[in-house]
């Protein structure tokens, strides 16, 4: 991708805004960003506390396309009257539920009491899997095994805390046994 203001090296500064609801990116060379101000000095620190944040957020303004069409102000919503709200973004609870997207990651921790009602409905299940191309049967096997495993593992640690003992030892010994099978669909 070539750089939008010299249109002859390629972009290596990519800069993306959120303006309203319409997301702008900006392809920048180099040069070109270091002369809009729009990458730190390299002989600055790449800190956080070496960069002046208002004049790269002015000049990102500056820099990036106008949009095309003036959006209207959009109505401040009211607080959620109950429910919680991340310290971090400020997403309230009834936000969540309206637009199904979390604001950051500590929104997994704030709202993990609704997302655990909510992800069942909205997926399969809770564990992701991810997908396994068709030639990766033995792989599908392994994987198989890892994750009784680790089932296995959580349940040997809920045993030994509630002090069942007979059946944290059974468990031990089918941990054992997982182990030893994958450890031979692993070997060639």
């Amino acid at each position: 991708m070539l750089c939008e203001k010299c249109q002859t090296q390629d972009a290596t500064v990519h800069i993306q805004a959120i303006v309203g609801k319409k997301r702008r990116t900006l392809h920048l060379c180099a040069a070109c960003a270091a002369g809009q101000g729009l990458t730190p000095d390299p002989a600055a620190s790449l800190a956080v506390a070496g960069l002046d944040l208002p004049k790269l957020l002015a000049q990102l303004a500056k820099a990036l396309p106008p949009v095309a069409a003036a959006e209207p102000a959009a109505e401040p919503e009211a607080p959620a009257a109950a429910g919680a709200t991340c310290p971090e973004c400020g997403l309230a609870e009834a936000d969540l539920r309206k637009a199904g997207r979390l604001g950051c990651p500590n929104c997994y921790r704030v709202f993990a009491n609704i997302l655990s009602d909510l992800l069942p409905a909205m997926h399969r299940g809770v564990a992701h899997l991810g997908k396994r191309p068709g030639a990766a049967a033995a792989g599908g096997k392994l994987l198989a095994l890892r994750l009784e495993l680790a089932g296995l593992e959580r349940e040997l640690a809920d045993a030994v805390a509630t002090e069942q003992y007979e059946a944290a030892a059974s468990l031990r010994d089918r941990i054992a046994e997982v182990r030893q099978t994958a450890a031979a669909e692993m070997a060639p």
